[in-house]
């Protein structure tokens, strides 16, 4: 009997589920504030980004995530417009006066 390649592939797919981990990533389990903490480092280049992944037992592809995660908030944060590097200050509406 003769398999086509899609039959096989979904083959290899499904004994490939039955060793995974139904664990989840440490990635997945890490806090937000821990997160957020990742980003900042990132920013402040305090650390080469291999010791930030090795220190949190992450990827180097999750750390930069965060580290561009947590420039967007910036650049949003201050309205950074790009075509004329004008940047505005973005006041918060719940500011008690």
């Amino acid at each position: 009997m003769i398999l086509s390649p899609q039959v096989i592939l979904l083959e290899e797919r499904l004994r490939q589920r039955q060793y995974m981990s139904p664990i989840r990533s440490v990635a997945a389990s890490l806090s937000p504030e821990i997160r957020q903490d990742i980003g900042i480092q990132v920013l402040s280049r305090s650390q080469p980004i291999s010791q930030l992944a090795a220190a949190h037992q992450v990827s180097r592809k999750f750390i930069y995530q965060q580290g561009d995660k947590a420039q967007r908030s910036l650049d949003g944060f201050f309205c950074i417009t790009p075509q004329k590097g004008i940047v505005h200050h973005r006041t918060s509406e719940t500011h008690s006066q």
